[in-house]
Formats: C-alpha cells, sequence, structure tokens
C-alpha cells in the first residue's frame, strides 16, 4: 500500500514540479499578483508533497522544514485571502 502512496505522490510531485518549472517568471504576466500568488501556491504544494514523499519512506524531515512549509502554507493563504478581500471591496464601490 505505501508503493501505490509513493506512487501517487511522486506523481503529484512531478506534476507540481512540471508546473513550476514551466511556469515562467510571473511578473511577465499579465496579471502579475495572481500569476505570483499562482507561482506561491505551486510551490508550497511541491514541497508539501516533497515532505509527504520523505514520511513515506520514513524519513523524518527537520522540525524546523517541516514548520518552514506550514508557515509558506498560512502566508500564502493569507495573501490569497487579503486579495479576494481587496477585490470584493473594490467591485462594490
Amino acid at each position: 500500500m505505501n508503493m501505490l502512496y509513493a506512487l501517487l505522490v511522486g506523481l503529484s510531485l512531478s506534476l507540481g514540479l512540471a508546473f513550476v518549472l514551466t511556469f515562467g517568471n510571473p511578473s511577465r504576466s499579465d496579471n502579475p499578483p495572481m500569476a505570483w500568488l499562482q507561482a506561491a501556491l505551486a510551490w508550497v504544494a511541491v514541497a508539501f508533497d516533497a515532505l509527504l514523499f520523505l514520511a513515506l519512506f520514513h524519513v523524518v524531515p527537520p522540525a524546523w522544514a517541516i514548520l518552514g512549509v506550514l508557515l509558506a502554507q498560512d502566508a500564502v493563504f493569507a495573501w490569497r485571502l487579503i486579495v479576494l478581500f481587496g477585490r470584493r471591496s473594490l467591485s462594490r464601490r
């Protein structure tokens, strides 16, 4: 069963890496803030998948790495909420 999980997480990790590596420079986008947000979400997902992949093979990542990924995830989602609420307040005017 662990091999099935490893295959699924490995696929997710590969797809995430393929996305972030081919995404390019977000500042060249038509909408740079949203492009940076998408890139940040993708990098956090890749980091989370990497930690999960290690855990499936009983490799315990250091606590600072886990904390860093969780803090990055919180920062990205807080940024997403700020952008979302900012856009909503602008559209109500």
